[in-house]
């Protein structure tokens, strides 16, 4: 083509489709589109440098910007000492000769234009260099005379992370510290990129009863670390469910009846005061049960892992997730009983009517079938231990006499040999 020699640099404008050519001289010339051939683009003289795309740019040697479409150049005000441009999808950056960055554009969507928002603007603008990001504690929010109240022992820390729009926080850590400033519970570094303003994390382990702990968070943004946030302060009490809407409800066995020594299962669901589950009560909580049948001397079933106490209620702990807990319970009197489960010592009490089946066969031994005289022998019941007997004639040494003291069985003594 004529008019293409001692060319420097070449450039497309994608816009209106044609080329560009700088020129040893300092002159540009276009070709392609609306042009029939080669031709020189007025205005532009002593050019270094040249860019194209939605609309075409020339440095002079004086750094100033020039940009045009299909029309004639026109100088880019408010730019100086510029050293290279680069254009983008409907927005443009230039960098100075000192390294600074600018950038100006119709789309921001992105943040393109690196201004730290998403809102497009048609003048030259610095580009921010990144910050840090800040992170401000929203929960618990207490000071040490008066840490806020936590009814659970596993909190829920809430924060807040600001930065520049569309930041990405890539990462965060959490720290439960005691009043001397030891750490307690370390979250360690949490990689959960996230554009969000506001985070949650749980604490892991449970926090002890009536202690005050402080609290504090950083954020990351994948190339600075936050300064630590503000502190809080807050003390797990187990009490602050007193006089609040909450209900517990208890499910034993999916409402089935079922037999004296088999384990079954009560799932307990917590209700907030909008009658909703309430997903934030997790960790560990004491459970009062009561108003099982009390076998005199002797333990009356088995709540998790404890025996239940013989004078009527037992307290357990018992591990929440999301307002839900599921536990294991053996009962070994049968008969119609009202369960009651008091949480953590409160008014909040769940309450469910089971029925327990008696068994056809003893727990343990082998028996005999061999009905024993009750003048044959003197012995005392004492629940389901097995008796010690003052003599039983023609017996051996492998056998003793128990006396059966579950519901729906006679009350005979009974020859066993135990396995």
């Amino acid at each position: 083509m004529d008019g293409l020699t001692d060319i420097t640099k070449v450039a497309a404008s994608y816009g209106s489709n044609y080329g560009l050519a700088l020129k040893k001289d300092g002159s540009v010339g276009v070709w392609g589109g609306s042009y029939p051939g080669f031709t020189s683009m007025s205005r532009l003289s002593g050019i270094q440098y040249i860019a194209g795309g939605h609309s075409n740019y020339a440095i002079d040697g004086d750094g100033n910007v020039w940009v045009w479409n299909d029309g004639m150049p026109v100088q880019v005000a408010g730019l100086s000492d510029i050293s290279a441009v680069a254009v983008g999808t409907y927005y443009t950056v230039a960098s100075k000769a000192d390294g600074s960055i600018y950038a100006w554009g119709s789309k921001n969507n992105l943040g393109q234009l690196g201004d730290g928002t998403t809102v497009a603007h048609s003048v030259p603008a610095l580009v921010q260099v990144n910050t840090a990001p800040k992170a401000t504690l929203t929960y618990p929010l207490g000071n040490q005379e008066a840490p806020e109240e936590s009814s659970v022992s596993n909190p829920v820390i809430r924060w807040t992370q600001e930065d520049a729009a569309l930041t990405n926080f890539s990462a965060y850590q959490v720290q439960i510290l005691d009043e001397s400033g030891a750490v307690v519970v370390d979250s360690g570094e949490v990689r959960q990129p996230v554009t969000a303003t506001v985070n949650t994390w749980t604490v892991t382990e449970p926090l002890p009863m009536g202690q005050a702990f402080q609290v504090r968070v950083k954020v990351y943004d994948e190339q600075l670390w936050s300064e630590w946030s503000n502190v809080g302060w807050v003390r797990y009490s187990g009490m602050s469910l007193k006089n609040m809407p909450y209900q517990i409800k208890a499910d034993i066995n999916g409402n089935k009846a079922f037999k004296v020594y088999e384990e079954t299962t009560v799932t307990f669901t917590v209700y907030g005061p909008n009658n909703l589950i309430d997903v934030d009560f997790t960790g560990l909580h004491k459970i009062e049960i009561s108003g099982y049948k009390v076998l005199s001397e002797t333990s009356s079933g088995k709540y998790i892992n404890t025996e239940l106490s013989i004078i009527g209620s037992t307290i357990v702990d018992v591990e929440f997730l999301n307002g839900v807990a599921t536990t294991p319970l053996t009962l070994i009197s049968s008969g119609i009983q009202l369960l009651s489960f008091r949480l953590d010592n409160s008014n909040v009490i769940g309450e469910v009517q089971v029925e327990v089946l008696p068994v056809e066969d003893p727990p343990t031994g082998e028996y005999v079938e061999e009905p024993v005289e009750e003048e044959q022998t003197k012995a005392r019941s004492i629940g389901m231990q097995i008796l010690k007997v003052d003599q039983i004639e023609n017996s051996v040494a492998t056998e003793k006499l128990v006396e059966l003291p579950y519901d729906g069985l006679p009350a005979t003594l009974l020859k066993y040999r135990l396995s």
